[in-house]
């Protein structure tokens, strides 16, 4: 294992993906006058990421999962005369405004960028991915960062893999490792393109099901192991 290239993601590898979107979920009701409540928060939560699955399969635009993810909130839970383009829009502004890191990730990526070359590779939308990262102190930590929307493909399309690795300069596959939390994202775009790929799977009870990462680690300290910095 001579890696020299990290292709890491963003929410729920490095980003408090869940916390962020509880803060403007929140954050948003509130000024729709609606209390936030877990049942609220859980049924959002898994609306958006059946929706981000069938975005990575390519089955829905990513304009019309901005509205129908919250079409589908305001319907189970009996909000009405509330417009989903608009609170999408306000609900997206105060996402934006979010930083909020998984404990260890700064630390894990001052670690790293001095042995690797790191690249965050994350679907999502430009404008709220950027301001997020400006937010979280990560930049100054990674050599690029590749963001669906403007790459023009989501993961795991090899359309993306392939813009990042010539935007870096075609290097030996064999020295690029990915790594990220989601299974049909990360690893399979990975796999896709002969890479090798490191699923990080903080749940012990989680199953690669039928796709099977070429590593798999728990934690951050298990990563720093395998990478052994």
């Amino acid at each position: 294992m001579s890696y020299t290239i990290l292709l890491m993601d963003a929410d729920e590898t490095l980003l408090d993906f869940r916390r962020s979107e509880g803060f403007a979920l929140e954050r948003t009701l509130q000024s729709y006058g609606v209390a936030m409540t877990p049942a609220i928060h859980d049924a959002y939560h898994e609306i958006n990421r059946v929706l981000w699955q069938q975005l990575e399969r390519g089955e829905i635009a990513r304009s019309a999962l901005r509205t129908v993810r919250f079409e589908r909130l305001f319907a189970q839970i009996g909000l009405q005369g509330v417009d989903a383009d608009a609170f999408n829009t306000a609900y997206m502004q105060t996402l934006g405004g979010t930083g909020f890191l998984l404990p260890g990730a700064l630390e894990l990526l001052r670690d790293l960028h001095t042995r690797f070359r790191v690249y965050l590779v994350t679907n999502g939308t430009a404008s709220v991915q950027h301001t997020r990262l400006q937010h979280s102190g990560m930049l100054p930590f990674l050599h690029g960062v590749f963001i669906s929307e403007e790459v023009g493909a989501d993961k795991p399309s090899e359309r993306f893999f392939e813009h990042v690795l010539s935007s870096i300069g075609n290097p030996d596959k064999r020295e690029v490792l990915v790594i990220g939390d989601s299974l049909t994202s990360d690893i399979e775009g990975g796999r896709r393109m002969g890479l090798d790929t490191c699923w990080y799977a903080p749940d012990p009870a989680a199953s690669a099901n039928n796709i099977e990462p070429t590593y798999r680690v728990a934690s951050f300290d298990e990563l720093r192991s395998l990478l052994a910095v």
